[in-house]
């Protein structure tokens, strides 16, 4: 007799294998988040990745809500991206407060009525070495000394680069020593304060204005 087996038993199919699902958005929004926080202090670039990386943890984050996977990844995106930009705009703001505050500063020193503030030195007066006029013993062969200051003064605003001021500067030092002190002090503070504001904007730096200013105001003593 031939056993065919249990007629009513039946061995299932085997299931097909299913790979898990992952989470690309929140992997991106992880790794955008990460560069973008590092990056943040470059302007728009460093913001723009810290944006891509909110955005795509908040895709991932939806995403992980469906599949129970990547959620930590999503919030660590969302986290970086947020404080990436938060961070990159205020050290942004901060950056152009901070040069609008030396702008102005130095254009109001530029403009300021006297020359010292210019340098920050209080101590210091630009000496003055012009008459308003020729002395009344000069003859008509003798130089304008007022008018030598102001072209001096000229040819400082002239110059485009420092050592074309510094050579100026030390003209006028040397001017100063052959001259003597003999007339409006008027005249002199107001052509001292654009010599000396012409050769700062042409590169000489206040500190080295002051000490050859000092040395002319010496010179006169």
């Amino acid at each position: 007799m031939v056993n065919y087996g249990n007629p009513g038993f039946v061995n299932p199919p085997p299931q097909p294998y299913q790979q898990p699902q992952g989470n690309g958005m929140a992997v991106a929004g992880m790794v955008l988040g990460i560069i973008g926080i590092v990056t943040c202090w470059i302007p728009f670039f460093g913001w723009l990745l810290a944006l891509l990386g909110l955005i795509f943890g908040f895709v991932g984050m939806s995403k992980a809500k469906r599949t129970g996977v990547g959620n930590g990844m999503a919030v660590t995106g969302i986290v970086l991206g947020a404080l990436g930009l938060i961070i990159g705009v205020t050290l942004f703001v901060l950056a152009m407060r901070a040069v609008k505050e030396v702008h102005d500063r130095f254009d109001e020193d530029m403009r300021s009525d006297r020359f010292p503030a210019t340098s920050g030195h209080d101590d210091l007066a630009v000496p003055s070495i012009t008459p308003s006029t020729p002395s009344a013993g000069a003859t008509a062969d003798e130089p304008d000394i007022n008018k030598q200051f102001d072209d001096m003064a000229d040819r400082a605003c002239a110059c485009k680069d420092k050592a074309c001021a510094e050579k100026v500067l030390d003209e006028f030092v040397n001017f100063v020593r052959t001259h003597e002190d003999s007339g409006d002090f008027e005249r002199g503070r107001q052509a001292g304060e654009k010599f000396g504001k012409c050769v700062i904007a042409a590169g000489v730096s206040p500190d080295d204005l002051l000490a050859k200013m000092q040395e002319a105001q010496k010179a006169l003593h």
